[in-house]
């Protein structure tokens, strides 16, 4: 009976670090995402940074 409970114990704890790193890792990609690729600030940066407006413009005329 010891042996049961010390098992299902033992499983309790690796179910719940295994949840919470799963929501760790979501958490952390979630912010990068909103962070980068869904801020409008960030993307006008990178735009400018990479001169995109002159080479597009170059590739219309």
């Amino acid at each position: 009976m010891k042996k049961s409970g010390h098992l299902m114990k033992t499983i309790s704890r690796y179910f719940i670090a295994f949840l919470s790193s799963v929501f760790l890792f979501a958490f952390l990609i979630l912010l990068t995402l909103r962070l980068t690729l869904f801020s409008e600030g960030y993307i006008e940066k990178q735009a400018v940074k990479a001169d995109y407006y002159s080479e597009l413009t170059e590739e219309i005329n």
